[in-house]
């Protein structure tokens, strides 16, 4: 791939449409479509045409600060160099030649193929010219004209109804969307094909791929289970003194004073770290010959099994980074089920944030508070159910159950299944992962467990 994509802005034609560079000249036009209310109904709410409200500030970005992370494009009208949208290439990963693309159109050029012939000229242009081997797009479920545009252009639908995080109040149900170069399709089998084959695998998995099972499973697997201690001083040890770090694995970093902008970025790290990790175990368990009937179950298992063993990390970082008690965990000897009832129960409250289960978050906030007044470092065993501190706790514990369920016997049809060959897998679980992660995040630091001016 050519390193410096993102140091090089192109001009794409075709016998309608002029791709090129957005200069001052064409700032008011941007004003306009940016602040259309209809245009971006369907689109993340964090896109930079949006970022500041002086539209010359956003000009003076576009090619600079911007360009960091993505390339943008003015569509324009080759008869009348008129603007009609914006298209958007981001999201470069060397080590994989993928690239994400997007577009946004203003309502007077719907319906007139502009849209699909954007979509046409990036990615000719990534395929031939920029050395991309993988494009991928989302769209909102609702927006099926979109989802038109895609399908015409070759796009396969390789996971429906993912959560992402587009900067909403909830998190997005969205359609994942996958482009293969030529060289990356190979022996690509027929829709109807996938579509017996993932019957197949639900079958076989639906009895046995149950969130018990597999979150039990999951915690054998050799470095599931993070010792606190060790942790905490691993990660604070890089930024603070020993004393602080000492006082931070006595009681809690928040304890210690260490500010909440400090564990944020570290929590980000974590994130980052784990889900590279996913997504390489997502590739090699969906090598070719991995994803047949007969043998395709295990294979899901050991996937998904992997995909919750870096939930469950994750889940035990961030908690102990935010100022949770150790669930006791790193035991040599753990016991025949692997984890006590009561910890699986806050376990699946955590995890019930990160699937967006209904009452889950409002139970984590519950437990944040029942653990900044119990700082022992060690959980306080039998809190949700026994002791009624969280009243409900086992009918929403109960309903985490299902939901998880369900969602990792759709994961895992989707991961077994991809549109050709690996690299399709080691990307769904990667965006399945990620926003995740993220919506975890946002809740904890939301908690003034994690914050040292709520202990003044």
């Amino acid at each position: 791939m050519k390193t410096q994509f993102f140091q090089s802005v192109p001009t794409l034609e075709s016998e309608r449409l002029i791709l090129r560079r957005l200069t001052q000249a064409d700032a008011d036009a941007l004003g306009s479509l940016a602040h259309s209310d209809v245009v971006y109904r369907y689109l993340p709410t964090f896109l930079y045409e949006q970022k500041y409200p002086d539209i010359r500030r956003v000009m003076d970005g576009l090619y600079g600060e911007c360009l960091r992370d993505s390339l943008i494009l003015g569509i324009f009208l080759r008869e009348n160099e008129r603007l009609c949208g914006l298209a958007e290439m981001y999201g470069l990963r060397n080590a994989i030649h993928k690239i994400s693309i997007g577009y946004r159109l203003a309502e007077p050029y719907w319906g007139k193929g502009i849209a699909s012939e954007t979509v046409s000229l990036m990615t000719g242009y990534l395929f031939r010219e920029a050395g991309i081997k993988i494009i991928t797009a989302s769209t909102m479920i609702e927006n099926k004209a979109s989802a038109r545009v895609l399908m015409k252009n070759g796009f396969s639908l390789v996971y429906h109804n993912a959560a992402e995080d587009w900067g909403y109040e909830a998190l997005t149900a969205t359609d994942k969307w996958v482009l293969l170069s030529l060289q990356e399709q190979g022996n690509k089998g027929t829709r109807r094909s996938r579509m017996s084959k993932a019957d197949e695998i639900r079958e076989k998995l639906k009895d046995s791929l149950t969130a018990d099972n597999i979150l039990l499973t999951a915690m054998k697997v050799p470095g599931v289970r993070i010792d606190r201690d060790r942790f905490l001083r691993k990660e604070l040890s890089l930024f603070f003194a020993e004393d602080v770090v000492d006082r931070a694995i006595a009681s809690n970093p928040a304890e210690a004073g260490i500010p909440k902008e400090k564990i944020n970025g570290i929590a980000q790290g974590v994130i980052n770290r784990e889900a590279n990790q996913v997504t390489g175990f997502s590739v090699l368990a969906s090598l070719p010959g991995a994803a047949l009937p007969a043998a395709v179950a295990g294979a899901v298992t050991a996937d998904i099994v992997a995909y919750f063993s870096h939930i469950l990390r994750v889940i035990q970082e961030l908690a102990y980074l935010y100022g949770f008690a150790d669930f006791g965990l790193n035991g040599e000897d753990p016991d025949e089920q692997g984890i006590d009832p009561d910890t699986m129960d806050q376990i699946m409250i955590f995890l019930g944030v990160m699937f967006g289960v209904r009452g889950s978050g409002p139970m984590l906030e519950k437990l944040a508070g029942f653990t900044a007044k119990h700082t022992a470092k060690k959980l306080v065993k039998h809190t949700l159910r026994k002791n009624a501190v969280i009243p409900g706790a086992e009918k929403i514990i109960a309903a985490i159950g299902i939901r998880l369920t369900k969602q990792m016997l759709a994961d895992a049809v989707a991961s077994a299944i991809p549109v050709a060959g690996s690299v399709a897998s080691g990307l769904l679980m990667y965006a399945l992962f990620k926003p995740r992660c993220m919506k975890l995040k946002r809740k904890l630091k939301a908690c003034t467990l994690c914050d040292p001016a709520s202990r003044e």
